[in-house]
């Protein structure tokens, strides 16, 4: 962690109201090859816990998960909001499709999953609004393929929202991006500072309303707009660590003044 982070890191933690959002695949837990097999790291967890404890503290895992899979991969951690499929899942704000949208969503799924068997280890995986088509596990030449093939096929349906991650392929019937359940959560609760650590290409679009003032951070290598960068999960969760324990320190500072 350099000394530049280090001092962004620390000086949002004395923010009289800090909003705290984390990606979770590559940055709470590693990427592996089959995503229903992800798991956080446990300090990040540990981490996760001891920041949302801290007062006038907002902590969120802003992922392209479907929530009910968050919900699985991190239960139990009181006080943390989860926000799936790229922000369209967020709590209080979600809508239901309807019944012509959601033929649509079967008929696109249908498309998707007759592609993906022509190509071994490819994978598609169900949301609430829509799939995403994993290619990890398919080789370079059928990945080009199948991607074109996506393309061309259930992602040029009507109403079809296209995003590209890290070896996959994501449609959805609702249009949402994770920077506009940022945004909003951020006006909710009247942040005056802010840290994002993401490390996929929807993660770009955090970092892009970002203010200079806020904490913006990179995992991994890649083009970014973000202000920070970081290796790999490991230092991620880091950098959680260390703005876990200065956020806190900060409030025990402030109880204490106040006595």
């Amino acid at each position: 962690m350099t000394g530049g982070l280090q001092n962004a890191i620390d000086a949002a933690a004395r923010t009289p109201r800090l909003l705290a959002a984390f990606d979770f695949d590559g940055v709470l837990a590693p990427i592996v090859s089959d995503p229903s097999l992800s798991a956080a790291m446990p300090e990040a967890v540990a981490s996760l816990r001891t920041l949302a404890a801290a007062p006038m503290t907002h902590v969120v895992v802003i992922s392209g998960r479907a929530r009910a899979d968050l919900e699985r991969l991190l239960p139990g951690l009181e006080g943390v909001e989860l926000v799936g499929s790229h922000g369209a899942e967020v709590v209080g704000e979600t809508g239901d499709l309807t019944a012509p949208e959601r033929l649509a969503l079967e008929a696109m799924t249908r498309e998707a999953e007759a592609i993906a068997a022509e190509f071994p280890g490819a994978m598609v995986e169900c949301k609430p609004y829509g799939i995403a088509v994993h290619y990890r596990n398919v080789d370079e030449a059928g990945s080009l393929r199948l991607k074109d093939r996506v393309l061309a096929g259930p992602a040029r349906r009507p109403g079809v929202t296209v995003r590209r991650g890290k070896m996959v392929v994501e449609l959805s019937l609702l249009h949402a991006t994770k920077a506009h359940a940022f945004e909003m959560l951020r006006a909710r609760w009247g942040a005056t500072s802010t840290v994002f650590v993401g490390d996929d290409v929807t993660d770009e679009d955090v970092f892009a309303v970002q203010g200079e003032d806020e904490v913006s951070i990179k995992v991994g290598p890649g083009e970014t707009r973000a202000a920070h960068r970081v290796g790999d999960e490991v230092e991620a969760c880091a950098v959680l660590a260390r703005l876990a324990a200065a956020r806190a320190a900060w409030g025990a500072l402030g109880r204490a003044e106040g006595e």
